[in-house]
């Protein structure tokens, strides 16, 4: 645990340590006005409130959120569990918030009662949903692992609780460890900040430990097959010398099956409580390796109460998000955790004393939960926000699905409008049979609509077998309609069916003209994976979109966020900005104006009708200079051109570089002249 821990911990320790603590609370909020990476107001989904504490709450008010998104639990895939510490003058408890929308919306359901100790359940829940059967704990289980703390702080003991009807009812399971007082001064003896996940056939969990009379602080784990019986601790991260505190573990796998580690580091030399990280092939073994400090390809290093999680997006390794206590900002990497391949992303919630963050039903959207940081005046409420990290799909858009193994394309043949046609692999017809609508739900979930019968594609009767049938059928309402679509590392997209948690695939990796499509658990075989290629645009005059350049895979923007007129407009990678964001509004014969959403100006090329001109933002007029038609290129892509030069926008010099700007230039075909435009929200 850090030493800036809330308030009721800095009330328990001796006033010349509190006055420590103060200070270094004091460095962290002066850290506040630094400047952060690029530009700021990141949005995909604007922060919200969750919980608001009463006015009576003792400070900080609540703390430490976590969440979790359900994924083995039948027709309750996609529903969002999220807990907190939620301070109270009486008895506390784990309050658990449910979302059926996505996490857009959130209500509680229930709380976990400290039914073992009745000292309360205070400090540092989690929550984990059980991909497989541990024990007599069927897959789909949720478990909660938290502080149990009586009120005057005498003791701690990480205990663990289950729920078999997804949130809604509790029961004690086991007690995993046990502590001295709930005190951070070095010398004191207590256990802190479970973090769970399974293994093969074993269930991990992971916390602090004060216990040791050789460190302050380190980091261990022990292990159950059964949730009741747990082995004797083993270290992970355990420093020569006694005063260091590392703590604040978290993991998250890789799909080269290593696993990555975070955790704070009291006492590193870069900064007081640095993040640091290991990477290790058994998620039993970090403590053979050694750690590395997380610092930012800006030099930046970010300080206390680290969380990492792990994304499909971003190419062939997906991407690890890591959030601190010091920044708004995350932290990401697409190098399997390579240091100095950390890059700075904003986010739209504020910063706070370990953030929680569930990735999404995309593979790309991530939202991010806030309870503020340590205080003994403020009442926090519990804040919650989505950023997007690029590389999904539109919402609306029209799609051909060609198999990834067999190349074939994804057909309803002769667009039949009969129920429970099989959806079969084909050679390409270029007809509308072949094509399909994405329709997002409020799930976050899709369905996947026939163009030329108009039918859905769903399990046949409603399947969780693997091997089971992929047809056509009215869209009648039943979850086995809904796919989550996310971006794959390997390429490609997948498609899991909502209820039975199972892969869209072609059986046996057939290369077979008219094989039927199946469902089936992952097997990481190609014949699970789906090549999407756009085939018409979602209607644009609603929504957010992003315009990706071809040639360079970078992200039309206007340069630092600029809200001035007559400022070029460039690319960069994505920075979840708004400068990035654009709406499109109908003109007459066909054109659009495109607007930035962040400046609220329009994209313009002044007049001009020469080659090079620069593309810039205006205010916004009648003059057809601000008119663009999009022009069909194939493949997903489309022209920008401006409907008073004629002439197409495209990158200065088929730059890839960040921070190359947009000019007009003749249609030449090249790639550096070609957009992917993608609806955000």
């Amino acid at each position: 645990m850090s030493t800036t821990r809330e308030g009721a911990i800095l009330r328990a320790v001796p006033r010349t340590q509190a006055i420590t603590l103060l200070l270094a609370l004091l460095a962290a909020a002066v850290a506040l006005v630094l400047p952060a990476a690029g530009p700021a107001h990141a949005i995909s989904r604007a922060s919200q409130t969750m919980y608001t504490p009463p006015s009576n709450a003792p400070s900080p008010g609540s703390l430490y959120p976590r969440a979790i998104r359900l994924q083995n639990s039948g027709s309750s895939n996609g529903t969002l569990l999220a807990t907190f510490e939620q301070y109270s003058s009486g008895t506390p408890v784990f309050p658990i918030y449910r979302s059926t929308d996505n996490g857009n919306s959130w209500s509680q359901i229930s709380s976990i009662s400290d039914t073992h100790n009745g000292f309360g359940n205070r400090y540092q829940p989690f929550l984990y949903e059980l991909p497989t059967q541990i024990g007599t704990f069927p897959a789909g289980t949720i478990l909660a692992a938290g502080n149990s703390i009586p009120n005057d702080l005498s003791s701690t003991e990480l205990d663990l609780y289950a729920s078999t009807d997804h949130g809604v009812s509790w029961s004690y399971v086991s007690s995993i460890a046990q502590g001295g007082r709930a005190d951070v001064t070095n010398g004191q003896t207590p256990v802190w900040e479970p973090f769970l996940m399974v293994s093969g056939s074993k269930l991990i969990v992971y916390y602090s430990d004060q216990r040791d009379p050789n460190h302050a602080q380190k980091i261990v784990h022990q292990t159950t097959t059964d949730g009741i019986t747990w082995s004797s601790t083993v270290d992970d991260v355990a420093m020569p010398t006694y005063t260091n505190r590392p703590g604040m573990p978290v993991v998250a796998q890789l799909p080269n099956g290593n696993y990555v580690m975070t955790y704070e580091y009291g006492g590193a030399s870069e900064a007081n409580f640095a993040v640091y990280y290991k990477i290790s092939s058994d998620p039993e073994a970090f403590g053979s390796v050694t750690g590395t400090v997380l610092r930012s390809t800006d030099g930046y290093v970010p300080t206390s109460a680290p969380y990492i999680t792990w994304l499909p997006t971003g190419g062939p390794n997906g991407t690890l998000a890591v959030s601190a206590q010091s920044t708004t900002d995350l932290f990401l990497n697409t190098q399997n955790g390579a240091a100095g391949a950390w890059t700075r992303i904003a986010s739209t919630v504020p910063r706070g004393y370990s953030r929680g963050m569930v990735p999404l039903a995309d593979g790309h959207s991530l939202e991010i939960f806030s309870a503020g940081v340590v205080s003994n005046t403020v009442e926090n409420p519990v804040t919650y926000g989505t950023i997007d990290l690029g590389g999904g799909i539109s919402d609306g858009a029209t799609y051909t699905m060609s198999n990834a193994n067999s190349h074939l394309m994804l057909t309803i043949v002769g667009g039949s409008t009969t129920n429970g046609v099989n959806a079969t692999q084909q050679n390409t017809d270029n007809a509308t049979d072949q094509q399909w609508k994405f329709v997002q739900q409020t799930s976050g979930y899709f369905k996947i609509f026939n163009v030329a019968s108009g039918k859905v594609l769903g399990v046949q009767n409603q399947s969780t077998a693997n091997g089971a049938k992929v047809l056509q059928w009215d869209d009648n309402g039943t979850l086995d309609h809904e796919w989550a679509i996310a971006p794959n590392q390997a390429g490609g997209f997948t498609a899991t069916n909502r209820i039975s948690g199972k892969y869209l695939e072609i059986p046996s990796a057939s290369t077979t003209v008219g094989t039927a499509a199946g469902q089936w658990s992952d097997t990481g075989c190609a014949c699970q994976r789906w090549n999407l290629t756009q085939t018409a645009l979602p209607t644009l005059s609603t929504g957010q979109y992003r315009l990706v350049n071809k040639n360079s895979g970078k992200f039309l923007e206007i340069p630092g966020a600029s809200t001035a007129t007559g400022k070029q407009a460039g690319q960069w990678v994505n920075t979840a900005n708004n400068c990035q964001l654009w709406t499109f509004q109908s003109q007459s014969g066909g054109a659009w104006t495109v607007k930035n959403v962040n400046s609220g100006l329009f994209l313009d090329n002044n007049g001009s009708t020469s080659a090079g001109a620069a593309v810039v933002q205006n205010s916004s007029s009648a003059a057809s200079s601000q008119n663009w038609t999009l022009t069909d290129a194939g493949g997903g892509y489309f022209k920008l051109v401006n409907s008073a030069s004629g002439l197409v926008a495209d990158v200065a010099s088929a730059s890839t570089a960040n921070g190359a700007l947009i000019v007009q230039s003749a249609d030449n075909g090249a790639d550096d002249e070609l957009w992917q435009v993608v609806r955000v929200n």
